[in-house]
């Protein structure tokens, strides 16, 4: 009995030991989704120039300015919940980038909802997600969260 025992601690501590191993090294190779913590997440608060391009301040992850660039206005009396496009182009010397995205604006309740790809600058290639707000009418002022999504 004292044998089987004995057995039975050693079969277990290898187990347990070879578990931690493997587990040890999943978590090295495995991102975490969706609150990695290698994400890079954006704050930003704009002011509309004119019909298509918003300048204004970011902070969050990267502290600089700026530019949005819608790429398909629509026409002024258009209203409701349509596919649109932008360019976000964030200034913030090393860590700046510009991105390009497609997704959904809603003039109803003034949200906006865009993924897309950082096409230059850092992290270019990443896969890159927007929310946004308007948060002000006169002037019109827009607010939100631009999430870089690192591997």
């Amino acid at each position: 009995m004292r044998w089987i025992k004995i057995i039975s601690i050693t079969v277990t501590a290898l187990a347990v030991s070879a578990f931690g191993l493997a587990g040890a090294g999943f978590m090295q190779t495995s991102p975490a989704r969706p609150n990695d913590l290698t994400d890079v997440v954006v704050d930003f608060e704009a002011a509309q120039l004119d019909e298509k391009v918003w300048s204004g301040t970011t902070g969050g992850g990267v502290s600089g300015s700026i530019r949005i660039e819608i790429l398909d206005p629509p026409p002024a009396a258009l209203r409701g919940v349509r596919d649109g496009g932008a360019r976000w182009q964030v200034i913030a010397g090393n860590e700046s980038f510009t991105a390009v995205t497609r997704g959904k604006i809603n003039s109803f309740n003034g949200t906006l909802v865009m993924s897309g790809l950082v096409t230059s600058g850092a992290n270019a290639g990443a896969p890159v997600e927007v929310r946004g707000q308007i948060v002000a009418i006169n002037p019109q002022g827009f607010a939100g969260t631009i999430r870089v999504v690192r591997p």
